[in-house]
């Protein structure tokens, strides 16, 4: 069962993008991470259509963790979406404390976490 507590979450970022940024959405199935994630990028281009503000959606976070360039890549994506105030929303399959990289926990833990 989805825990109410996400589905909250990711209803409060449709309605205000940016109010939880990034918004961790971790644990669950790979089907539960994704019917979240993909209900809420959906939501946001439905009210907004992409002119509010520019969202990224990253799923399945942890199977970058030991890709040294990937993560330098997604850092990058990150920090320059954090600065220009875009909505940030990732999955993943662990609890942020799980996460060797202190980096990507870092940025991980900056938002909102909410495990499904």
């Amino acid at each position: 069962m989805i825990n109410s507590f996400a589905v909250a979450a990711a209803q409060a970022v449709a309605e205000e993008p940016g109010v939880y940024n990034p918004l961790y959405l971790y644990g669950g199935t790979e089907a539960d991470r994704k019917m979240i994630a993909r209900g809420l990028a959906d939501e946001l281009m439905k009210r907004y259509g992409g002119k509010k503000n520019a969202t990224i959606l990253v799923e399945d976070i942890h199977l970058i963790e030991g890709d040294k360039a990937a993560l330098e890549r997604f850092f990058a994506v990150f920090d320059g979406m954090a600065e220009s105030s875009a909505q940030i929303v990732i999955s993943g399959d662990r609890p942020t404390i799980e996460f060797k990289d202190p980096e990507l926990r870092a940025r991980l833990e900056a938002g909102l976490i909410a495990n499904i």
